[in-house]
């Protein structure tokens, strides 16, 4: 009985993550396409590549 439960949780959890993943990945996505349509003028506080990213961040601009 224990068991079944603590697999129904895992798989509750592994559900959730894949959502959230995919949420991430979408977020990532429009940022992206608004800061190409900006010309690029901001740079992001803080960078975080995504898995399978092979480009390094991008330079940043100078705040003043």
């Amino acid at each position: 009985m224990l068991d079944q439960q603590v697999q129904d949780q895992i798989t509750h959890l592994n559900d959730k993550y894949k959502r959230l993943t995919t949420d991430y990945e979408e977020l990532r996505r429009l940022v992206m396409e608004m800061r190409s349509q900006m010309g690029g003028l901001c740079a992001p506080y803080n960078w975080a590549p995504g898995l399978g990213d092979d480009q390094p961040p991008p330079p940043t601009s100078p705040l003043f």
